[in-house]
Order: structure tokens, then C-alpha cells, then sequence
């Protein structure tokens, strides 16, 4: 008796395997979800391998790179219907990754791009100055940017550009668009993941800049000449705002004039964030060396104004605040600094 249940079972067990079998398809294609990258050195992303049909047999691929020196491919995971690989930039080139499947019979590939990644930097050293809406402003003066105060910095390295499309693209390992515009509508926190990517990258020790270092560095540092705007007491030769822009899109950096110590675009075009939390009063009490913010908020700082702001966004003095959680609808990117030590 007990022979003949386990031979039943065992035809029952067949009979389902074999009627799984049936209803399964051989690989028909594979397809990747890039077909090109943009990556920087040291950097990773991922890459995604569709198989065809979802309902394959076999969904076993094999990964392979035309130039290891460039670019390295290792296969992470195979799901139901993908099968993912970490690709990591290795040395400046071009290169492509080439998925297989098992069968050798269908192939896709992705021509990856890896280039360096250093912000060129401005030193900006120790000083102090006085921070907020200055004499030399005029009357045009926020409650939020009184009362003036002396703040004392020490020096960092400040990038001379916001951080570009290009950069963004290649640090977050996006489909490649290699453009000099500023990276715009992007929150707090997203320009935290680049930040720490970046840093992961190169080994440095990148972050946003106080708010009282961005408004150090916009004013020129110790060569300031006191000017209202980043370089000028002419918003049009150091910025984009809305008088001088045509429509609402952002300019690539670098095109007008520098400030004092050689850094572009710290006037318009793109708000920056700051590391700080926002707060309306914190003027009336902050520490005088090295500030660096209230300990909490809902808001953070953003300085500079935007190709969608008046003349009067752009003026070094000039306060902002946004959401860090949201998604920016006023053009907010950022630049980096570096302290001075390796």
C-alpha cells in the first residue's frame, strides 16, 4: 500500500513539473535599461538586464566589460523578471558592457563614459566681516537679515562653480547628457547623496558651505570691495535674474564675470543650499566664530537667487528658505566646500 501512495505521488509530482515546464518560454531577447552611461571615476551604478519573455526558463546572464581598466561589471542579483550587475568607473575612457545571455544566442549593450570628477576650487581665507544687510546694501533691508553682526571664519576651499549637470550625471550614474549648466530642482537631501557619493569617490571630504561661509566667499573674502552683488554693484555682469534672462530657463556657469576671489555665478541663476537650518531671528543671538546654524528647523538656508528672482534675490545679503524634503520649484542647486586640511 504505502508503495503504491509513493509512487502516486511521485507521477503527481512529474505530471506538475512537467505541466510548469510547458507553460514556461525560452529567452527570446534581453534588453538593458541604459544604453548609455555617464559615470565618474570611483563612482557605481547599476544596471538593469530585462529578459524576454518574463516568463523565461532561464534568466541566467553573463556580464562582460570591452575595457577593464575603465570600466568593471559584476552581476549582483537576478529576480523574476531582471537580472541587476554593479557597474564601477575605474579610469577615464569609454568602454561597453555587454550583457549575454546563457545561451549566447541575444546580446544588449550600454556604452559607459567615466570621467573625473574634482571641483575646481577657490581658496578663501581665515577673516572676518560683517554679516547681513550692510550700509553699503542701502535701506533695502529683511527683518531676517538684521541686525548686522562681525562673524569670524576660518579658511576652505570653495568650489568656483555650482555643482553642473555634468557632474550630477556622472556622480549619480545617469544616462549621459554632458552639458556646463547648473544642476537646478534639486532638495536638500538629494544634494546630501551626491555629496556623500562624491566623497566616496575621490576620498575628500566635500559638504555645502555655512551660510555664513557662502556669504564670506560671495562678498569676495578679505579682498572685498563691498559690492552689492557677487563681484559688481552691476547685477548684469555678474548674474542671471529675471530682468536679464529670457524665459525661465538657467544659463551654463561661468559665463559672466567672477567676484573678488575668482568664484562665478554666486548672484542668480541657480539659489544654492546651505548646510544651516533657516531661522528668521537667528541673527540676534548666533555665535560670532564660526557659526554654523540653528541646532534644529524646518527649513534650510538657501542663498543667491535664481534666474526667476529680481536683482534683490541676488544680492550677497539677501536670506532664502526652502523645504529640504521637497522638491525644489525655484531652481535650488549647490556648491561645495572643502576645509583646508587634506
Amino acid at each position: 500500500m504505502e508503495r503504491k501512495f509513493f509512487k502516486f505521488i511521485t507521477t503527481v509530482l512529474l505530471l506538475i513539473t512537467i505541466v510548469v515546464a510547458c507553460n514556461k518560454e525560452p529567452v527570446t531577447g534581453v534588453k538593458l535599461d541604459k544604453q548609455t552611461l555617464f559615470l565618474a571615476v570611483g563612482a557605481t551604478a547599476t544596471l538593469k538586464a530585462e529578459i524576454i519573455p518574463h516568463s523565461a526558463i532561464n534568466k541566467t546572464v553573463n556580464w562582460t566589460t570591452s575595457n577593464n581598466n575603465i570600466v568593471a561589471v559584476e552581476g549582483i542579483s537576478t529576480e523574476a523578471i531582471f537580472a541587476e550587475s554593479l557597474v564601477t568607473g575605474k579610469g577615464e575612457g569609454e568602454a561597453t558592457i555587454t550583457v549575454t545571455t546563457e545561451d549566447g544566442k541575444f546580446t544588449a549593450t550600454c556604452r559607459v563614459t567615466v570621467i573625473k570628477v574634482e571641483p575646481e576650487m577657490a581658496l578663501v581665507e581665515s577673516g572676518d566681516f560683517i554679516m547681513g544687510c550692510t550700509d553699503e546694501q542701502g535701506d533695502n533691508c529683511s527683518s531676517n537679515e538684521l541686525p548686522t553682526r562681525r562673524v569670524t571664519l576660518d579658511g576652505f576651499y570653495i568650489a568656483k562653480y555650482p555643482v553642473t549637470q555634468r557632474e550630477w550625471r556622472a556622480i549619480m550614474g545617469s544616462p549621459r547628457q554632458d552639458d556646463e549648466y547648473p544642476i537646478e530642482s534639486v532638495n536638500w537631501n538629494e544634494a546630501q547623496v551626491f555629496i556623500a557619493k562624491l566623497n566616496a569617490a575621490t576620498g575628500k571630504k566635500y559638504r555645502l558651505p555655512t551660510e555664513a561661509e557662502w556669504e564670506y566667499a560671495a562678498r569676495g573674502g578679505h579682498k572685498s570691495e563691498g559690492f552689492k552683488y557677487s563681484g559688481s554693484n552691476n547685477p548684469s555682469a555678474v548674474g542671471w535674474y529675471k530682468e536679464n534672462n529670457i524665459g525661465d530657463w538657467t544659463q551654463p556657469v561661468g559665463r559672466k564675470d567672477p567676484n573678488e576671489l575668482g568664484i562665478y555665478d554666486m548672484s542668480g541663476n541657480v539659489w544654492e543650499w546651505c548646510l544651516d537650518w533657516y531661522n528668521s531671528d537667528y541673527y540676534k543671538d548666533a555665535p560670532q566664530i564660526n557659526p554654523t546654524g540653528p541646532l534644529t528647523g524646518t527649513l534650510r538656508v538657501i542663498r543667491g537667487g535664481c534666474i526667476q528672482n529680481n536683482a534683490r534675490a541676488a544680492c550677497v545679503f539677501a536670506r532664502g528658505r526652502l523645504n529640504p524634503n521637497v522638491e525644489s520649484r525655484s531652481s535650488a542647486g549647490f556648491r561645495l566646500v572643502h576645509p583646508l586640511e587634506p
